[in-house]
């Protein structure tokens, strides 16, 4: 695994931690990284993607099964800024489905309480760097 690979697992396995503990989901969450997250064909017909985007995938997607939410990142997401983004916006569908709320999702579509739910994380989460109580810095450049 190539260097920045490694820093960019590190930080958003401490902003895991973070967001465990500032936003429970109530359920086990396991997040993992992939290769890749292709979109299925029906997925890119309904979005009316190309055959290259559909292949290209997404940055991140968030399941729930069997009472656990599993979060994937994709290898897409190749900067700090990417990878911690996506990972509060998984993070954010599954509060949503925690509350019992179904989306439909798909697209560019998502709903003003995800919107809300997303803005209230990235807020706690900027606060917490500003206030030093959340670095990176420290796991990212060692």
């Amino acid at each position: 695994m190539k260097p920045y690979r490694r820093r960019l697992r590190r930080c958003t396995k401490k902003l895991e931690g973070f967001l465990r503990d500032n936003f429970p989901l109530g359920k086990p969450v396991t997040v993992r990284w992939a290769k890749a997250l292709p979109f299925s064909a029906d997925e890119a017909k309904e979005m009316r993607i190309s055959e290259e985007q559909r292949k290209h995938g997404c940055f991140g997607y968030c399941t729930t099964t069997e009472g656990k939410f599993r979060i994937q990142i994709s290898e897409r997401n190749d900067s700090l800024f990417l990878a911690t983004d996506t990972l509060m916006h998984e993070w954010a569908h599954a509060l949503d489905a925690r509350v019992g709320r179904v989306e439909e999702c798909r697209g560019d579509y998502h709903d003003a309480s995800f919107w809300i739910t997303f803005g209230n994380i990235k807020r706690v989460v900027f606060e917490a760097l500003k206030a030093g109580d959340l670095d990176w810095n420290e796991v990212y450049y060692d």
